[in-house]
């Protein structure tokens, strides 16, 4: 309701009662054991004298003639009820505009009963006129020859619905077999219970996994199969919702425990639905026999935890190894210094060769034992995802190469906005290795240049470090990233061979992929993908990532 400027002042709501609104109906004489209904657009019942006061809506929309009326059309048939067994005039006509409809039903002895009655009328006139009226005869035998048809032709719709009525029930018989064939050889367990809880059908399914027949179960109560306390309880869930269709388990799937014949309990997995015959309910249930599932998934279980202890019993090893090996190593690099400072002078050339290598030597395993600490570490990080900026990330670990060795100069070149969603610090570690990489393999060129930058392939973004260094063989590309693995001298680019595993792994534990390309003496190029993340958020952004 608005006002004359159009403002809002209020809403009226109306309620029609379908009863009062199709009382008209009660007017129209459809004599006895006749009934007319109304349906609206969806084959629902709007009114009926049956249901005065329901409060459900109840779906005709499978009777013939409610299906004839929602298509438009209007008629009158006569059809079989084999559950009154008799036989039924049904008229149809839709409402105009509205798309219900109106169906009225009459029994056929009913709606013929005037048609017999003249018939008789008519054979008792005859024979009087025929004694009586000699001039009338024609006349007599015209109309018994049309009510002969009309005769003739009764018997002929009557075949007619006698064949079709045998046709629909051969199909409702097939269909029959159908549904009980599936039921029949389903693996799970199908149940179906009345109103009163009372089991009406036990498939095969059922028998082999509660271990009692068919015919043992037929008419008891389902709670057979249930221990206590759910037994006891399952009645008082059945009455609470038959009275107040308060849904505990109609329509949802959920666990519950099962109870076989030889006393065995074992978890389930149940769904029940609802269905209607009538006036009645009944309820089918399909329970599956989870044990296998339960048991795999307590030993999956088990076996993380396994995992987890075994990870942490790793790393504390991993600590400790690299403290027990850091010390002698230490010592040895220690000493020698120490023996090259005060003894100098008392040693030539070769021992002061000897205690120069044992340094070097004693540096390189230390430098090796943190590698493959990092390594570990790599393996079991737990992946913290933001919004990493490569770009940023690549132009710090640049200006820290020319400062840590400002005697050289290399051209960078970094393309601006690279960015994956990804872990901050496992990133930086990737990028480290690669450039670090490209800087070593670059140091014998006469004018270096790194390159890191993105390009797209197969609709995939992919992200790459290249350099114009000494390169490498390409059919040595499938050992490149093993642990170890090293393709030139170590005294022409010294380094331990876990780098470029390192960074394998941490390109895999971001679900992405890395490769090489390269030719000899013309540089190499590294490529890799990331699979974007689903967890973190963009709100933790880093500045420089």
């Amino acid at each position: 309701i608005k006002s004359a400027a159009g403002k809002l002042l209020g809403i009226l709501v109306v309620q029609v009662r379908t009863d009062t609104f199709f009382d008209w109906i009660k007017g129209v004489e459809v004599g006895a054991g006749g009934v007319i209904y109304v349906v609206d657009r969806r084959g629902m019942l709007a009114a009926h004298p049956q249901y005065p006061q329901q409060s459900e809506l109840i779906d005709y929309s499978s009777v013939r003639a409610v299906q004839q009326v929602l298509r438009g059309n209007k008629g009158v048939e006569i059809v079989f009820n084999p559950l009154e067994g008799e036989k039924r005039v049904v008229a149809y006509e839709p409402i105009a505009r509205h798309g219900w409809g109106v169906v009225l039903a009459q029994p056929a002895v009913t709606v013929f009963a005037s048609r017999d009655h003249q018939l008789k009328w008519v054979l008792s006139v005859y024979a009087l006129v025929l004694i009586l009226m000699g001039c009338v005869a024609a006349y007599l035998v015209s109309r018994i020859v049309i009510q002969r048809r009309q005769a003739l032709q009764g018997h002929q719709l009557n075949a007619e619905l006698e064949r079709r009525v045998a046709e629909q029930t051969a199909q409702f018989r097939e269909s029959e077999e159908r549904n009980r064939a599936i039921v029949d050889t389903a693996a799970d367990a199908i149940i179906v219970i009345d109103e009163r809880g009372a089991m009406q059908r036990f498939n095969p399914g059922a028998e082999r996994m509660f271990g009692y027949s068919q015919a043992e179960v037929v008419g008891k109560n389902v709670a057979l199969l249930m221990p206590s306390p759910y037994r006891e309880q399952h009645d008082g869930y059945l009455a609470r919702y038959l009275a107040t269709g308060e849904k505990r388990i109609i329509g949802i799937g959920r666990e519950v425990v099962a109870r076989r014949k030889n006393g065995a309990e074992f978890p389930a997995d149940l769904a029940v639905a609802e269905m209607r015959l009538g006036e009645s309910r009944m309820f089918t249930g399909i329970i599956r026999d989870i044990t296998e599932a339960k048991r795999a998934a307590e030993q999956k279980e088990h076996l993380m935890t396994s995992l987890a202890a075994t990870n942490k019993e790793m790393q504390s090893f991993s600590y400790s190894v690299s403290h027990d090996l850091r010390a002698p190593l230490r010592s040895m690099d220690g000493f020698s210094q120490v023996l090259l400072e005060d003894y100098g002078n008392k040693l030539d050339e070769e021992g002061k060769d000897a205690l120069q290598r044992i340094r070097a030597a004693s540096q390189r395993m230390g430098h090796l034992i943190d590698d493959l600490l990092r390594l570990s570490q790599v393996t079991r990080a737990e992946l913290n995802v933001t919004r990493v900026d490569l770009s940023a990330i690549a132009r710090e670990i640049a200006d820290a190469l020319d400062r840590e060795q400002s005697g050289r100069s290399v051209e960078w070149i970094i393309e601006t906005g690279l960015s994956v969603r990804a872990d901050l610090a496992l990133m930086r570690i990737a990028l480290q290795n690669l450039l670090q990489n490209s800087w070593k393999f670059t140091g014998r060129t006469e004018r270096p240049v790194i390159r890191v930058g993105a390009l797209e392939r197969d609709a995939k973004t992919v992200y790459f470090v290249a350099d114009n260094g000494v390169g490498f063989d390409m059919a040595h590309a499938g050992s490149l990233f093993g642990a170890f693995q090293r393709l030139h001298h170590a005294g022409d680019f010294p380094g331990t061979g876990i780098g470029l595993t390192i960074v394998q792994r941490i390109i895999h534990r971001h679900g992405g992929e890395i490769w090489a390309e390269s030719k000899e003496s013309d540089g190499a190029t590294f490529f890799f993908t990331v699979k974007e993340a689903e967890n973190g958020s963009d709100e933790q952004d880093h500045p420089a990532g």
